[in-house]
């Protein structure tokens, strides 16, 4: 009797644990974690990837991109000059709170950056049709590349394309102009055999 006490006792906290590994919290620090120690694929694996309602193939494309987006981008900061990208990198969070309703749930979240601030960030996430919690707005949490961080041969295209655009808007005007001159000539042509008319 008492090992059956003891094998149910043992059952329900194994799976009291199992509960709460797959609960919204666990889930999302475990998913920044993943993210700041660069194991990308595993982050974009906990997020919502419309897997409900897309075809399998998109949806590996679209693992794929994500990937090697989020990999870029981090690589891109980590290896780049931008001092102050780099401080702004996550390097450590924790759950502050957990709100469940149903199928949806949102958790508190602090990040703490490599330069020390901290910062909070409230991560949805949404149940799939197999019962899984994903991450829907993984946008909130991932670090975005820095605006000017183009390199030299990005600024040199990013100028052209500039002067391109700048010459096409002005070729647009001029030649609307050209046509009107052409309409006064004709005028001007109809304009004195006008006049010479009253003087036969």
């Amino acid at each position: 009797m008492k090992k059956l006490i003891g094998f149910i006792s043992a059952a329900v906290i194994l799976m009291m644990a199992a509960c709460t590994k797959d609960a919204p919290g666990p889930i999302v620090e475990k998913a920044m974690n993943d993210m700041i120690n660069g194991n990308y694929e595993a982050f974009i694996d906990a997020c919502d990837l419309g897997e409900d309602s897309l075809p399998a193939d998109q949806v590996k494309q679209g693992k794929e991109l994500a990937i090697s987006m989020l990999k870029k981008t981090m690589d891109g900061i980590k290896e780049g000059k931008d001092e102050e990208a780099k401080k702004k990198l996550p390097k450590s969070c924790k759950v502050l709170d957990e709100q469940i309703d149903g199928d949806k749930a949102v958790v508190e979240l602090e990040i703490t950056s490599v330069g020390g601030e901290t910062s909070n960030s409230k991560i949805q996430l949404k149940k799939n049709k197999a019962g899984v919690w994903k991450i829907s707005n993984s946008n909130d949490i991932m670090p975005q590349a820095p605006a000017m961080d183009l390199g030299e041969e990005g600024a040199e295209e990013g100028a052209e394309e500039e002067v391109a655009e700048e010459k096409t808007e002005e070729a647009a005007p001029e030649a609307e102009g050209e046509e009107e001159p052409a309409e006064d000539a004709a005028d001007a042509e109809e304009a004195p055999a006008a006049e010479d008319a009253p003087a036969e």
